[in-house]
């Protein structure tokens, strides 16, 4: 038995279509980079729009206040209150901003800085507390000697008269 033959059947627009890329290979070659080439940019553009913009942390400095720095910055993805200070960290950019009395104190950096820097501000800190206690303590001993000595000194002269 004689192997089949099958003929393909095309329609005239493919006929026309085959002719035109054996004629023209130049502009048909011209035609799919210039689409790849679209898409590629496409993508790009789409890709570098959705992309979130880089927070302009330099223009931060201390003092500011909380306001400004949303304001500047936008809200950040964390808010941590740790005994005197807000910590409010931005993850996106790598920072950590620490606020004491709704101020900036400090802008931290990197991770490895922030464990580092918070200590050292937890540090200062309970330094600046223990010194304000002990002042404090000294006003109240230095206020209770002058009240004993007012007192023993009434009662010593009552004593006398």
């Amino acid at each position: 038995m004689p192997p089949l033959k099958f003929r393909l059947y095309y329609s005239p627009a493919v006929k026309k279509l085959i002719q035109f890329r054996l004629v023209y290979p130049n502009i048909v070659i011209k035609t799919l980079l210039m689409k790849k080439y679209f898409l590629i940019m496409l993508s790009a553009t789409l890709f570098t729009a959705c992309a979130e913009k880089q927070k302009d942390f330099a223009g931060i400095t201390t003092g500011m206040t909380k306001e400004e720095v949303i304001n500047k910055v936008g809200e950040p993805s964390k808010k941590n209150n740790i005994l005197l200070a807000d910590l409010w960290v931005y993850e996106n950019a790598d920072r950590t901003i620490v606020f004491r009395k709704d101020t900036v104190y400090d802008i931290i950096t990197s991770a490895d800085a922030r464990v580092d820097s918070i200590s050292e501000v937890l540090k200062e800190t309970g330094k600046d507390v223990k010194n304000k206690l002990k002042t404090t303590g000294d006003t109240i001993d230095s206020a209770t000697l002058r009240i004993r000595n007012k007192i023993m000194g009434d009662s010593d002269s009552t004593k006398n008269k």
